[in-house]
């Protein structure tokens, strides 16, 4: 079967092409180790309060599951973050 992984960081980047799975299980582990690859690339980008999103769905569309992230800074955090900058 064929599954698709569209994603959304603020902007839409449907996935035209999909891959081909055995089951839903072989597509879910794609999802998550293919969301852990793609945030770890773009943890210098993830910061403050941006949410990611990785959604599966099957060739009519419908959605199977989705993988939800959002990145909190906590104040404490921020003055961290603000301290290292300069």
């Amino acid at each position: 079967m064929r599954y698709f992984f569209h994603i959304r960081d603020g902007r839409d980047l449907p996935d035209d092409e999909g891959m081909n799975f055995n089951t839903l299980q072989d597509a879910l582990r794609q999802a998550i180790e293919s969301a852990g690859a793609l945030i770890k690339d773009s943890a210098d980008h993830l910061w403050p309060g941006e949410e990611w999103s990785m959604t599966v769905t099957d060739a009519a569309g419908l959605v199977l599951c989705a993988l939800q992230f959002t990145s909190t800074l906590a104040p404490a955090g921020v003055g961290l973050l603000v301290q290292r900058q300069y």
